[in-house]
């Protein structure tokens, strides 16, 4: 630890089974089980982990103590209505303290993720029997969680719909002028949907203005009004491979068709399957990509959008295992084979599975990953929610607009690859790929390296070594096929 001699003496300890070596005291609270697993309990210190970071409350309190005006401070994780972790700090002071102005002190001084969500004031801090503080008997802080700024009602008419879009992307009950989004728990995916809802009410947004302008208020006077709406009409035709898809191609790879992105939806009271077929009837419609199939050629592969009535869109098999003794292989092999069944030429590239068991329904989606990848699914799942909900209730389908399509952005693509923009950087960036760089200068040399020579090995393996690594390997150690790989 960095000028924290009395910290890392504490923290990294002798080895007590190999002489001259260390140990890291990690904080971590564990048990030996019987059966040789260790039963992870909790922290021993005040070290949480919010949002990937792994943050100590000890020093978000010492900062929030260096405050004028306070006297003390304990910082706490708490859970909010939607299941997220949140710092929340409490402070007592001077009368005339404002939790406006400490927000604004740890703002400039912590990362943003260690600045806590929320700041309440008390007259005392609650204390134990022994005079430890009871961090338990701390409050709950009232209302829905919002960044600490103290709440403004949106003003204008675009503030009231940015307003009610973030408070429906990030699920929370209100959202003021002067929140900040990724205060509130947003995140670029979640910035994707602000934009796509956005563009359902009429307003643009770029994604840099979100960044760079993250509360209501400053956010507002970047929108800007739709004056044009994308063609609405159906996709038909040839499209253009994009860069990654050819890149694709280029692998020739033994098993194309089946380089899939999944997903297993549970519902213990079952899905209603007519309409689930109407959902997925209307999506695959709206969704004009999940139509295309790539047919080859002499010269590669090309793709075709094929039209809402040209050959199967989309397949849902339903599987009855409700009297099946061993569920989950059951599942697993019916899995392989659906996923094992797409194929790119004749299509489709959208495959479900319904199946009825013990415990309720589970439904596969399976969707090539030439179609969909991560976005991409967030947009389907919001748009099969609402056609699923609407198929439920009788109601005729009305899903969002569309946003300019694939074979647009693929066109586009094509043309900015082939334009002189594009000549006058290639030389440059030929260059900079060819380049020879020197590793970052370093204030201090080791004697000796721990690392070895490394090398890049490619292995492909049969399909029976590779049902031995996805079904069979991993039970030993209750183990995941990542955890194999990365200790291979």
């Amino acid at each position: 630890y960095l000028n924290r001699a009395d910290l890392t003496a504490e923290k990294f300890v002798a080895n007590p089974f190999v002489p001259g070596e260390r140990l890291y005291r990690t904080g971590d609270l564990a048990r030996w089980m019987p059966d040789g697993n260790v039963d992870f309990i909790g922290r021993m210190d005040y070290q949480v982990k919010i949002r990937g970071y792994r943050i100590e409350l000890g020093e978000i309190e010492t900062a929030i103590q260096r405050v004028p005006g306070v006297r003390q401070a304990v910082v706490i994780d708490r859970t909010d209505e939607r299941g997220h972790k949140y710092l929340c700090g409490y402070i007592t002071g001077e009368a005339e303290l404002r939790i406006e102005e400490v927000q604004a002190e740890l703002e400039a001084g912590l990362p943003a993720h260690m600045v806590p969500a929320r700041l309440m004031q008390l007259e005392t801090i609650p204390l134990t029997s022994n005079g430890k503080i009871d961090r338990k008997a701390l409050p709950e802080p009232e209302g829905s969680i919002h960044t600490g700024a103290a709440y403004v009602a949106p003003r204008t008419t675009v503030e009231q719909v940015l307003a009610a879009v973030w408070a429906g992307v990030l699920g929370v009950e209100a959202v003021g002028a002067q929140d900040n989004f990724f205060e509130l728990g947003g995140d670029s995916i979640k910035a994707l949907q602000v934009s796509s809802r956005l563009l359902q009410a009429g307003y643009r947004l770029e994604m840099k203005d979100l960044f760079s302008h993250p509360t209501v208020s400053a956010l507002a006077l970047k929108v800007q009004s739709v004056t044009r709406l994308a063609d609405q009409s159906e996709v038909v035709g040839a499209v253009k491979l994009t860069p990654v898809q050819h890149w694709f191609f280029e692998q020739n790879l033994t098993d194309a068709h089946h380089h899939n992105q999944s997903i297993m939806l549970h519902s213990k009271d079952g899905f209603d399957e007519p309409a689930l077929r109407t959902a997925m009837d209307q999506i695959v419609s709206h969704h004009d990509t999940l139509r295309i199939v790539f047919r080859p050629t002499e010269h590669g592969y090309e793709a075709w959008n094929r039209a809402i009535g040209e050959g199967e869109l989309y397949t849902l098999e339903r599987i009855d295992l409700s009297h099946e003794t061993e569920v989950s292989a059951a599942i697993e092999a019916k899995v392989n084979e659906i996923q094992a069944g797409i194929q790119l030429s004749e299509g489709p590239l959208v495959k479900l599975g319904l199946f009825h068991c013990p415990d309720g329904d589970h439904l596969l989606m399976a969707i090539h990953h030439l179609v969909v990848d991560t976005v991409s699914w967030r947009i389907l799942f919001e748009d099969i929610t609402t056609a699923y909900e609407q198929a439920l209730n009788g109601q005729t389908a009305r899903l969002p607009h569309k946003t300019d399509s694939f074979r647009t952005w693929a066109d586009g693509q094509s043309q900015y690859a082939n334009s002189p923009a594009m000549a006058a950087e290639l030389a440059f960036w030929q260059e900079m790929e060819q380049g020879v760089y020197q590793p970052l200068p370093k204030d201090e040399s080791h004697s000796h390296s721990l690392n070895r020579d490394s090398e890049n090995m490619t292995v492909t393996w049969t399909a029976q070594e590779t049902e031995q690594l996805l079904k069979q390997a991993h039970r030993a150690y209750n183990t995941e096929m990542n955890d194999l790989l990365l200790t291979a």
